[in-house]
């Protein structure tokens, strides 16, 4: 699913990707399927750099904010590609982005139409690792993510 509502020339996507890549040639844009709100591109170079996503927020600057600020709480507990970058701060008509390191692998949707059952029950388990993972941080109050103060910490406000 491509859900960008905005044209992004190869000139755009080597502006942005200059912030970590200066002197990177591009070799290939491929949009990740999958998600729901906002737009994952997968980025090849034309030299030996790996590849990167890019991801550009729909919904602007607090939930770039809030998923980096996700992102580092959780970062020592559950396996999480690396931010190379953020620019939770619209630059000239581009949203909010991330640049990201790009992890090779299966959706579980992909893995469950292998039909290998050992596969599938070993990934089911290594989700629910994570999830209790994730389950094991607390916040004071129920409520939403808030990013406060400029150390992006994530704190739980009304």
């Amino acid at each position: 699913m491509f859900n960008l509502t905005i044209a992004i020339t190869n000139q755009t996507l080597r502006h942005l990707l200059a912030k970590v890549f200066p002197q990177s040639q591009i070799a290939a844009v491929e949009p990740l399927s999958g998600g729901l709100i906002n737009t994952n591109l997968r980025i090849d170079f034309q030299s030996n750099h790996d590849p990167v996503v890019l991801r550009i927020y729909r919904d602007g600057a607090n939930v770039c904010r809030n998923e980096i600020a996700v992102h580092n709480l959780i970062q020592s507990a559950v396996p999480v590609p690396k931010i190379l970058y953020a620019e939770p701060d619209p630059i000239d008509d581009i949203p909010s982005f991330t640049i990201l390191e790009f992890v090779k692998g299966l959706t579980f949707q992909q893995l469950k139409r292998t039909g290998d059952v050992q596969a599938i029950t070993q990934a089911s388990c290594s989700g629910g690792e994570i999830l209790a993972a994730i389950g094991r941080f607390r916040f004071p109050k129920p409520g939403r993510f808030v990013v406060e103060g400029s150390s992006e910490q994530l704190s739980v406000g009304a």
